[in-house]
């Protein structure tokens, strides 16, 4: 193997590890992850409050951990329900 294939294998093997730490960081399970940015996209959802009401609304409803995750979000940038969807789901999104 020579040293540009073996650099590619490297950053490959980096990107999969750090998607494998990104993904094991979530505090609630990657399909509820994935049903809450579906719940905050719907169409009838109401206009952003700059709060996280309405997530918090669908923590609650399936009784998932809410200061851990509420914590989670905000390490991520998800200070209110349209942020969770810009940029949570941003980064997160193509794992799930």
């Amino acid at each position: 193997m020579n040293e540009k294939d073996h650099k590619r294998d490297l950053k490959q093997a980096w990107k999969e590890q750090e998607r494998q730490r990104l993904l094991a960081s979530v505090p609630i399970p990657l399909a509820e992850l994935h049903n809450l940015f579906e719940y905050l996209d719907r169409k009838d959802a109401p206009a952003c409050d700059d709060t996280l009401r309405e997530t918090l609304t669908f923590l609650r409803s399936r009784g998932l951990e809410e200061p851990a995750t509420v914590a989670w979000l905000n390490e991520h940038g998800g200070f209110c329900d349209c942020e969770v969807l810009a940029n949570v789901e941003n980064t997160f999104g193509p794992f799930l």
